[in-house]
């Protein structure tokens, strides 16, 4: 008597592409079986058997892990950004050092660039030490002391 056909070949195979989308985009295991229509075990053990679909899921979900790293150390670290905003208005004639433009309805329309800043976060820092050193974190309550030699400090 022969076992059950394997689902790989119609729920799997036809669709790496796609499974890779999912991992880029930070899907789980248990989110792409669920997607797939196949059973978590069945998973697992279609991951051991077909190397094609194991190194798309690794290589796709490192891409996904070197995205949020790299959030991760610019939240940080700190970082500047422009927010651009645009508002509309009506009835005036006048230019005011080429920012407006005329619009169709006759509106002129005023674009202001801001450039923001987001301060260090310290709990990103931690988390990105942890893992960068495969510590573990400072926990809540724990304290630290910093010492910099006066090289490294400047003075």
């Amino acid at each position: 008597m022969a076992g059950r056909k394997s689902k790989y070949h119609t729920h799997v195979e036809p669709y790496l592409d796609v499974i890779a989308g999912w991992c880029r985009g930070g899907a789980d295991d248990i989110q792409i079986a669920e997607k797939l229509g196949i059973a978590l075990s069945s998973f697992y053990k279609y991951k051991n058997e077909f190397t094609e679909f194991s190194e798309a899921l690794r290589e796709n979900k490192e891409f996904a892990d070197v995205r949020v790293m790299n959030a991760m150390y610019k939240r940080a670290i700190g970082f500047e950004y422009e927010e651009v905003r645009t508002e509309y208005i009506e009835g005036q004639n006048q230019a005011q050092d080429g920012q407006k433009a005329r619009s169709a309805a006759g509106n002129r329309k005023k674009v202001t660039r801001i450039t923001k800043k987001v301060l260090a976060d310290v709990r990103a820092q931690t988390k990105w030490l942890d893992l960068r050193n495969g510590k573990k974190g400072i926990e809540p309550g724990e304290s630290i002391t910093i010492r910099f030699d006066k090289d490294e400090a400047g003075v």
